[in-house]
């Protein structure tokens, strides 16, 4: 797995001054896409610091320009402006600079601008993306993908606490008498003599007197 060390808070940048010139503390240094602020003078072949985080005040390309604070601002030869063009980016303005004003404070190498805008990033995988790179995962579905999120059976739960006791049932009332007429049926006697046990049982139990 991919690891690295730590190597600075990352505000201010070692920079090795190779343009053959010196170059005077606080001038802005374009590194590719962002830009940097000489900490100090750094004289040719040497390393100084270079600034690529903070509130910076920037000369504007234009004076009468009126830049609304969050504007994103690009970096000319002469100033800073928002019209992008192919310059490289410088940051956004961090305070409202209006027509006749020579300066604007700028938030340098931020893209976080009006309406929110931000430099996209490459879009992120997917989580099933960084399933298939573990060891195993190869060419498998995300069917698979999907079962394999699923975790092994939990233990058995503790019993739950009793219920509270019903309220009592209503039980059969009244009386009964022996039943002795059942004529013309062909089982009347053997009908008549489980009848009169189940009734004998039940009085004994006082559920019918």
């Amino acid at each position: 797995m991919l690891k690295a060390s730590y190597w600075q808070r990352g505000e201010t940048l070692d920079f090795l001054n190779e343009t053959g010139a010196r170059i005077e503390a606080g001038t802005i240094v374009t590194c590719g896409s962002v830009i940097g602020i000489a900490g100090t003078d750094i004289n040719p072949s040497e390393v100084g610091s270079l600034h690529v985080q903070g509130v910076y005040r920037i000369a504007k390309a234009d004076d009468s320009d009126e830049i609304a604070m969050g504007t994103v601002l690009y970096l000319s030869d002469t100033g800073v402006t928002s019209q992008s063009s192919d310059a490289t980016m410088a940051g956004y303005a961090a305070e409202k600079s209006v027509s006749g004003e020579k300066f604007v404070a700028v938030k340098i190498n931020s893209a976080q601008g009006q309406g929110g805008t931000e430099i996209a990033g490459p879009p992120g995988e997917s989580a099933y993306q960084t399933w298939l790179k573990q060891p195993g995962n190869e060419g498998k579905s995300e069917e698979e993908f999907l079962q394999s999120l699923k975790g092994d059976p939990g233990e058995k739960g503790d019993p739950g606490d009793p219920g509270e006791k019903g309220d009592p049932g209503e039980g059969l009332t009244g009386s009964a008498t022996a039943v002795t007429d059942l004529a013309g049926t062909e089982d009347a006697p053997a009908i008549c003599t489980k009848v009169n046990e189940l009734l004998t049982a039940l009085r004994a139990r006082g559920v019918i007197s």
